[in-house]
């Protein structure tokens, strides 16, 4: 596919080798060996996105469990997850998944006209009726999955009915996330970034939506609500953007390359190799230190603004649109103080 808003084609430019290829065994063996015993028989996450990461190949996906299963001998607990387009499955990796657990999160921007504005194939047609399709082989085989919407301009021109749609759908498990433009471009010049005001507006929609269906029992899970809510009541959220800092993740690319995240899978951020270099290493190395000694900074407008401890500042992306590392305000600050305002009031939590 050739999705128009692709953040990843704007940070594969940010290097010198534009695309890695998909993962040789050599490879996927280091990466293996070495993150079971980083975790010393702990639990361990492998999450699979791209670009397309089913183009690997359902042999692919069959190798890496069935090398995980050989080289686990402290039994830990392991989970999967897919991000995914959805237009490459079929009833053989829809059984695998199943089998082995698979969390399926797949891309669908909404009804028809809105998804296809921007998720093409190369031949310019759109790719509703395929992943419709996929979603369909995913419930055939009961494979746990969610729904990944990217958020646009274009989205706020279809509010009214995204609701029905993803009801009418029978699909209340999902993941909204914001359009960013790419680095170095000045917000909301290309035409795909929400203005703020859509933002108050889109997110307004989703959280009385979200709010009626489970005060009436219906279960909707929205994950950066969930997140919102879960931060009210006092727990820690599990999105790093509602944190307020970075983690630090490992995004091995197909090559080995190592990033903290997958939005900063560029040359100023590599960590280092999988195959040559040791997790210990890259997890405390001095890049890794800087990407997340940065993402701790505070703006003063923020230190005294009303909603910070449920704000925290949002995902490093939105404050870093130039990528030199030095964060500023949020692009949607004025949006989100005016959100999270709404959410409080609506909560009767002020």
């Amino acid at each position: 596919m050739r999705c128009k808003y692709c953040f990843y084609s704007d940070v594969s430019s940010h290097r010198e080798d534009k695309s890695f290829g998909v993962m040789k065994e050599e490879t996927m063996a280091a990466l293996i060996k070495k993150t079971l015993a980083y975790v010393g028989g702990g639990t361990i996450t492998y999450a699979f996105q791209g670009g397309e990461p089913l183009v690997a190949g359902e042999a692919f996906f069959r190798s890496f469990s069935e090398m995980v299963n050989t080289h686990n001998t402290q039994h830990s607990p392991v989970y999967y997850s897919l991000q995914t387009n959805g237009t490459l499955l079929t009833d053989s990796l829809c059984e695998y998944l199943k089998e082995q657990n698979f969390l399926v999160g797949v891309s669908l921007d909404g009804p028809r006209t809105l998804h296809d504005a921007n998720r093409i194939f190369l031949n310019k047609k759109g790719s509703f009726d395929r992943i419709r399709q996929g979603i369909a082989l995913l419930r055939k085989y009961d494979v746990s999955f969610n729904i990944l919407v990217v958020l646009t301009h274009l989205t706020a021109e279809y509010m009214g009915k995204l609701r029905v749609f993803f009801e009418n759908y029978g699909l209340d498990d999902l993941q909204f996330i914001t359009c960013l433009e790419p680095f170095g471009v000045k917000p909301f010049s290309t035409g795909f970034a929400m203005s703020n005001d859509d933002y108050f507006e889109i997110n307004k929609m989703l959280f009385d939506w979200y709010l009626q269906r489970n005060r009436a029992g219906k279960r909707l899970s929205i994950r950066h609500l969930d997140n919102i809510i879960n931060t009210i009541n006092g727990y820690r959220p599990e999105m790093c953007g509602a944190l307020g800092y970075c983690t630090g993740q490992l995004v091995v690319e197909g090559n080995g390359n190592c990033y903290p995240c997958d939005f900063y899978c560029d040359d100023a951020h590599l960590l280092g190799n999988i195959q040559t270099d040791s997790l210990e290493e890259m997890s405390v190395g001095l890049v890794m230190q800087q990407f997340i000694e940065a993402s701790y900074h505070v703006e003063e407008k923020c230190k005294s603004c009303s909603v910070v401890n449920l704000c925290r500042g949002g995902c490093r992306r939105e404050r870093d649109t130039l990528n030199k590392g030095v964060l500023e305000l949020n692009i949607y600050c004025h949006g989100r103080k005016k959100f999270f305002e709404y959410v409080l009031s609506k909560l009767n939590v002020f």
